[in-house]
């Protein structure tokens, strides 16, 4: 039941790869440009806390699907996809919270009672489409593991019946 192919010909490694990429990018851009005026000059500790852990358990799934599928806990490999959904998890939340921290300055924009220079919404857009886009490999990467999975699963089926 194990996924026949090495980790490099796995779509489902580069995608974890490029979510950490992702997630590493809006972390910087948040803390850099996250603290406006319409925020109270802070940053969210939930946010930072979130995208810290997503990558630490990103790179646990990384290097479980490096290194299990040649160790004797191959069987084991399989289930590091769990891994990818509790990316996905800690990810969309830090996504939510990114919105959710900037609920003040995101009515500004929409409704125009306070000027909002165009540099803060571009600030703001390259810190949280990268931190969605993140959450979607994770939740890709998880799936196609899945079904990947899955079909090995079908296959030694169809070897029983016969």
């Amino acid at each position: 039941m194990e996924n026949k192919k090495v980790f490099y010909k796995n779509p489902g490694f580069y995608l974890m790869v490029a979510a950490c990429v992702l997630v590493i990018v809006s972390l910087s851009m948040y803390a850099a440009n996250g603290a406006t005026q319409f925020n109270k000059e802070t940053i969210s500790q939930n946010v930072i806390v979130f995208g810290v852990t997503g990558i630490v358990i990103a790179l646990l799934s990384v290097a479980a699907d490096i290194v299990l599928p040649r160790t004797r806990l191959s069987a084991f490999a399989q289930y590091s996809r769990f891994l990818k959904y509790v990316v996905w998890l800690l990810l969309f939340a830090a996504f939510l919270e990114l919105i959710i921290t900037e609920f003040n300055f995101i009515g500004n924009v929409f409704v125009g009672t306070d000027p909002v220079d165009s540099v803060f919404i571009v600030n703001y857009l390259v810190a949280v489409i990268p931190m969605l886009l993140a959450a979607v490999c994770a939740l890709v990467a998880g799936v196609m593991q899945r079904v990947a999975a899955a079909k090995e699963g079908l296959k030694e089926d169809e070897k029983v019946v016969q």
